[in-house]
């Protein structure tokens, strides 16, 4: 009886350092997803709302938004546009948004700034996991008080670049975009919609998705 209560154990111990071995493995993989995969609506003031909303809490207390988005289209500029009217709305002040070229000259102004500032950038140098210095760490202002939004439009996610991912158990930018659009597709049911999500990767960075 000893015997076997001892076998027992022994498998238990293994069955859980397994477990715990693949728990470890995987958890730089993941992101949580604060918007599940939703229908956009066609002026994109509901997706604005929606998304304000569940960030709300960063609105509230950080200083910046750096906002990271490559040749936006007019869908993202609406977005952008209709997203910068509910920040002002709550905060009853005009926000000023800096693009990536006037960062420098701005530099005294931004370091003053509280909530009323927005950083416009490329995705490659936004995020704390983008390829690129932070836009933020150039400008010498890395310690000011700061949310990121990467924007992404997507036709489809990459096989490659997600077997990569798995394979170094590392989330870069491109994993968490490319794996992103991999979980959400499945829940995506209406062919004949297009839908959006948004992803939170630590502790201030945030990614939306747009379907083309």
């Amino acid at each position: 009886m000893k015997k076997v209560t001892l076998l027992i154990v022994l498998a238990c111990v293994v069955i859980a350092g397994c477990m715990i071995s693949l728990f470890k493995s995987g958890i730089g993989l993941r992101s949580p997803t604060l918007i599940r995969p939703s229908v956009m609506d066609e002026n994109m003031t509901e997706v604005a709302q929606g998304v304000f909303y569940r960030l709300f809490p960063e609105f509230q207390t950080r200083d910046l938004l750096v906002i990271g988005a490559d040749t936006p289209s007019p869908r993202v500029t609406a977005f952008l546009g209709h997203l910068q009217k509910q920040s002002e709305n709550y905060h009853k002040q005009p926000i000023e948004i800096f693009n990536d070229e006037k960062i420098l000259a701005a530099q005294e102004q931004i370091s003053k700034c509280s909530k009323l500032c927005w950083i416009l950038t490329e995705t490659q140098s936004a995020s704390d996991i983008a390829p690129m210095p932070s836009v933020m760490q150039l400008a010498g202002l890395d310690e000011k008080s700061r949310f990121t939004l990467s924007i992404f439009e997507y036709d489809n996610y990459d096989p490659a670049v997600i077997a990569d991912c798995e394979k170094q158990k590392v989330l870069t930018l491109n994993c968490l975009k490319n794996l992103g659009i991999k979980e959400a597709q499945r829940k995506m049911r209406d062919t004949t919609k297009k839908y959006f999500f948004l992803k939170k990767y630590k502790e201030r960075d945030y990614f939306i998705f747009f379907q083309k």
